[in-house]
């Protein structure tokens, strides 16, 4: 929820860019609210987290995710993610997302100064983030992240940027290679 909220909120410039990252953490959020959330029946509640989040926040990808949102919302249990296909796809890969280097410095600081530390575990585990080798300016235009069947490659082949203790890889691409200094 702060995530979009910073979003909205972020300069122009960088708002394409910043907002591909927002599908990945979006869905996985809402798989993790589904895993260790209790449901509605077990909280006494008549809608369990999971399912308030996805009305809350699901709106905002409903015209650009319509499918994967259809897929999504027919996770309620724990269980239906051993049963869906998306939710396995989505589990096992990795979202590759293009960015600039402000546009990753500005997530940083963001995630940093709210200690969003579960944003950054999901940021470890389920993006990497390609990073063009000289400085370029953001794309104008709205970037989709993109979701690979697999890891993206072996440890080699990725390089990590260090944030405290959790590593945040950075995908070499044809384009882009990150060296963080």
């Amino acid at each position: 929820a702060r995530f979009q909220e910073w979003l909205v909120g972020s300069l122009d410039q960088y708002k394409p860019e910043l907002a591909a990252m927002a599908w990945p953490l979006f869905v996985h959020c809402y798989f993790k609210l589904v895993m260790y959330q209790p449901t509605a029946t077990q909280s006494g509640d008549n809608q369990s987290l999971a399912a308030a989040f996805l009305e809350r926040w699901g709106g905002d990808f409903r015209a650009t995710q319509g499918a994967e949102m259809r897929s999504i919302s027919c996770i309620t249990q724990p269980g239906d993610l051993e049963h869906s296909d998306y939710a396995k796809l989505v589990c096992e890969s990795r979202f590759l997302v293009n960015l600039s280097r402000i546009s990753f410095e500005l997530v940083n600081s963001f995630l940093a100064s709210n200690s969003l530390l579960l944003l950054v575990a999901i940021l470890n585990d389920h993006m990497s983030v390609a990073l063009p080798l000289q400085d370029r300016d953001p794309h104008p235009h709205m970037q989709v992240a993109r979701l690979q069947c697999g890891q993206p490659g072996t440890e080699e082949q990725l390089d990590a940027v260090c944030w405290g203790v959790l590593p945040f890889p950075i995908a070499s691409s044809e384009a882009a290679k990150a060296v963080i200094p």
